[in-house]
């Protein structure tokens, strides 16, 4: 993970930033020092966007709407990443969650070009799939 261009954090049971890598540091302007041993709010002033639940607390109580949600970075110069972050537990022998893995992907320019696109294009609307195509010639049927 060290290498990767996705935000890479990891967190022990009591919410303290135990890894992260170079590029989350390279793209946040923090140090290793400044990020390490703390809890996230701590060391970020908006981690998590609109009225989404502190994923946290989840975490830990092993509720799975907490392993893949979305927020707002905010770094040092005040610049915003929108990521989408993507969390796998870690778990002792008994299975209780001890720890967290989070990959995270920056979607900011992602969003900017959806809102972009036509409402069909982002709904994804394929109602009319097909209609325009002659597919009477297939296999010797006309």
């Amino acid at each position: 993970m060290s290498d990767t261009r996705l935000f890479a954090v990891m967190f022990n049971s009591n919410g303290q930033i135990i890894y992260c890598n170079g590029h989350f540091v390279h793209m946040t302007g923090l140090s290793l020092d400044e990020v390490l041993g703390r809890s996230w709010n701590d060391v970020f002033l908006s981690a998590w966007a609109g009225n989404l639940p502190d994923p946290f607390a989840d975490w830990f109580k092993n509720k799975p709407a907490a392993w893949h949600h979305e927020g707002d970075l905010v770094t040092r110069e005040g610049e915003i990443y929108r990521v989408r972050w993507n969390s796998i537990p870690w778990r002792d022998t008994s299975g209780t969650v001890v720890g967290v893995a989070s990959i995270g992907v920056d979607i900011a320019e992602r969003r900017r070009l959806e809102q972009t696109l036509p409402d069909s294009a982002k709904q994804g609307d394929f109602e009319n799939f097909g209609e325009e195509v002659d597919f009477s010639g297939i296999n010797g049927h006309h």
